[in-house]
């Protein structure tokens, strides 16, 4: 997970600021997820560090971010 998010913003420390908090969430919703199969809960993990990496990679560079762009298409 670190490389992921590392590859994506290139400073080890935001990276692992994004892996801990990716990790916060998959805690907050450890109930809803513990039923899933190993797979798709390693699936879940990596697309969410890939997208709070993404969106803090946009925040930092004053781009918005996919979920900002979604929202105000709706």
């Amino acid at each position: 997970m670190m490389y992921l998010a590392n590859s994506i913003l290139g400073n080890p420390s935001d990276a692992k600021e994004v892996v801990h908090d990716s990790f916060l969430t998959i805690a907050d919703h450890l109930d809803k997820l513990m039923c899933r199969e190993f797979s798709e809960l390693w699936h879940y993990a990596k697309l969410l560090v890939e997208s709070k990496a993404n969106n803090l990679n946009c925040r930092k560079n004053g781009a918005k971010s996919a979920d900002m762009v979604l929202l105000e298409e709706s």
